[in-house]
Order: structure tokens, then sequence, then C-alpha cells
């Protein structure tokens, strides 16, 4: 089962040049390696309450995501809906556009990550229409949940979710984000199914 095709089921002899042999060394928890580390001057014992905190936080989170993922796909799978065509390629086009804003904030050019994954905008386009055919269905069960649930939010409240989410990008990025999410509907309207869908989580998960 090797991956090489011609050496699959045969008998082969490798030749291998060793250029480097390293061994870990388990560093001693001292103050100075746990500041150096941290930042921060801490007691060993304060260390691991730390880090048993942290562990903790992030296996609630993520039965928190599970939770949520699956009470999302039991929407979309209970919602009837026939999603025209112009809605889905709108759908792809501001995904691809997240994916672009996301990148360049990572440095990396969108141009380089199409020649790298060996596609054009058109296969990447035609790759991601199911998952916005979902991403539709899903919106569209949820706007009639929103709507029975009486479930609004103001402008104010999108405004103060966006200025959160950009305070998470570095410094020289925030006002570049900030242009997107004013210009680009996409993202505002992504920010306030965000809060409708925290209060949703709150009423029937959360309870």
């Amino acid at each position: 089962d090797y991956f090489h095709k011609p050496f699959q089921g045969k008998k082969v002899k490798f030749k291998i040049h060793v250029h480097e042999v390293e061994e870990v060394k388990v560093p001693e928890w001292t103050p100075e390696f746990i500041k150096e580390i941290t930042g921060k001057e801490k007691q060993l014992d304060e260390m691991k309450k730390d880090i048993e905190t942290n562990l903790l936080e992030e296996k609630k989170h993520g039965v928190k995501v599970k939770m949520e993922n699956e009470f999302l796909d039991k929407i979309a799978e209970l919602t009837k809906v026939e999603v025209p065509e112009a809605l889905i390629e709108e759908e792809v086009n501001g995904m691809i556009d997240e994916m672009k804003s996301e990148m360049e904030s990572k440095g990396i050019p969108f141009e380089k990550y199409l020649e790298d994954s060996k596609k054009t905008m058109e296969e990447l386009k035609k790759q991601r229409m199911p998952e916005a055919e979902k991403r539709l269905t899903l919106r569209f069960g949820l706007q009639e949940l929103f709507k029975e649930e009486g479930m609004d939010v103001s402008e104010g409240d999108v405004k103060k979710e966006m200025e959160h989410m950009i305070e998470l990008y570095p410094d020289a990025e925030k006002e570049k984000v900030r242009k997107e999410y004013k210009d680009n509907p996409y993202l505002s309207r992504r920010l306030e199914n965000k809060l409708k869908m925290d209060k949703l989580f709150a009423k029937y998960l959360y309870k």
C-alpha cells in the first residue's frame, strides 16, 4: 500500500543519510522557566492550577460547540425549501470573500492558495456550492424561528459585536477589517445572525 505506485507490493532498499540526532530533554519547572513561558512570576502549584482550568474550559467549549452544531443540523434537516441558484451563487461569493479576508489577515495571498491547491476560481466555487446551499437552507429555517420567537437585535448590538470581532485582529489590520465589515453586507448579516442564534441557544440549550 505504499503511496508511490511503482513500489507497491515490492521489496525495495532505501538508503538514507542521518544528518542529525536529537534528544528531548524535559526542562525543570523552575520559577525562571515558568516566567519565560508565561511572562509572569508564578509558583508551580499556581501554574498547574492554570493548566487545569484551561483544559476544563477547552473541554466545556468542545461540548458546547458539539451541542450547538447538532442543534443546527437538526433545524437544517427539518427545513424544506427550494433555494434559488442566484442565492447560492451569492452565498458562495460571500464565503470566498470571507476566505480571502482570513488568509490576507494571516499574510497568505489568495492567488497563492489557488496556485498551491491547483484549483481555478470556478472549481473553488463549484466545490463550495453544497455547503452554501446547506447554509442557506439553515438560514431560512432560522429566520422562521427568529420570527416565531421574536428574536431581534439592534443595530447597536451588531456594531458592538463587530468591534469585539475586530479586537481579535492585530492592530495593523484593525482598520482594514473594520472597513470590510462596513462595506460587505454579508459580514454584517453574519454578525446579526450570530447574535440571534446566541439568543436561540440560550433559550433552548442552556436553560
